[in-house]
């Protein structure tokens, strides 16, 4: 399973997420991300072991979302929301080659499509999220 949802977050917060780092989960972003993944996929079980970070700088090969080494077996769905609007941050792109720009849209697939980030050149800001359902 595959879905993107367009403009779910708008370049304010964006750019609020990317400021506060750590702390993005206080911010009233939070909210309207996690009804939009309760809507799409949910219910989810927001208690540990599902997680979510904003992650910097990080190239990704190929993988899916259960772990290389199947260490998240419980992981149901991945999600990423692209934070900086730049031509070197990549594409997420998935193995039949669909590449898409996910810059303020939630990309959502299920944990077994085997997927990496492609053509980043530098820095790529994104929130990402790893949920269980309830």
């Amino acid at each position: 399973m595959r879905k993107l949802i367009k403009n779910v977050i708008t370049e304010d917060e964006a750019a609020s997420m990317v400021m506060v780092g750590n702390k993005y989960h206080t911010l009233p972003v939070m909210k309207k991300i996690k009804d939009t993944i309760n809507k799409e996929v949910g219910p989810i079980d927001w208690d540990p072991p599902t997680y979510m970070l904003i992650e910097e700088c990080r190239q990704h090969e190929w993988h899916v979302d259960t772990g290389s080494n199947n260490h998240m077996t419980w992981c149901d769905y991945g999600i990423s929301i692209l934070l900086n609007d730049k031509e070197e941050s990549g594409k997420l792109e998935y193995r039949d080659g669909t590449k898409i720009d996910n810059y303020l849209h939630m990309a959502i697939h299920s944990s077994d499509v085997e997927h990496r980030v492609a053509d980043n050149k530098g820095t790529r800001q994104a929130f990402l999220a790893f949920v269980s359902k309830a």
